[in-house]
């Protein structure tokens, strides 16, 4: 890790490369996936070798085993960007142990935010992740910073909205006050069943307050 611009102080994990054939490993450690879709978020920088269109040179690639498998990458795996994706295809042309994959090479000019869906197939199962930095037999330096990591519930993640609550037209009260206001439920003198529902499938926590 290094001190140096940090999207997220103290550090971030950086790696530069060498003028000849080579990568740098980032590895997670063992991640557990409960049965609902999971999102990885990342932040990054980089400044890889490339040319001014569509080719790069030395580039950086999400890789992605899960439960016993092998690394492969993220996309090929039957993940989806859904924000910060490649922006170059690997030059097959000066040995890059990746030539010919899509990558993130060239000028990201600062932090970029990326958000990756994870493959239906990691559904109850385990997953590493791979951060795999390859360089080609030229021009070396250059730098890929990855900070500000997480893995999360895209249910969970993407809900603005609170949990609504509807009660039955049956329902009898014996106090002369709203038993039933939006995304409460007034107990107490009150004999019948509210239904809770929220459009996430992740179990819901109920309070009772006073309790």
């Amino acid at each position: 890790t290094t001190t140096d611009t940090p999207h997220t102080p103290p550090n971030c994990a950086a790696a530069m490369g060498l003028a000849v054939v080579s990568e740098a490993y980032l590895d997670s450690t063992l991640i557990n996936i409960p049965g609902t879709t999971h999102l990885v978020r990342f932040r990054h920088r980089f400044l890889l070798q490339a040319d001014p269109g569509n080719v790069g040179f030395d580039g950086g690639a999400l890789e992605i085993a899960i439960g016993p498998g092998d690394y492969q990458d993220i996309i090929a795996a039957g993940g989806e960007f859904l924000a910060g994706g490649y922006t170059r295809t690997i030059s097959n042309q000066t040995d890059s142990l990746i030539g010919g994959r899509p990558a993130w090479s060239g000028d990201s000019g600062g932090y970029l935010s990326t958000s990756v869906r994870l493959p239906p197939s990691t559904l109850d199962s385990t997953i590493r992740l791979r951060f795999r930095l390859s360089y080609d037999n030229d021009t070396g330096g250059g730098v890929w910073a990855i900070d500000s990591l997480d893995v999360v519930d895209e249910c969970v993640f993407q809900d603005a909205e609170p949990p609504a609550v509807f009660c039955p037209a049956n329902i009898t009260r014996l106090t002369p006050h709203d038993i039933c206001a939006p995304n409460q439920i007034t107990l107490g003198d009150v004999t019948a069943l509210a239904t809770i529902t929220d459009n996430c499938p992740n179990p819901l926590v109920v309070t009772q307050d006073p309790p």
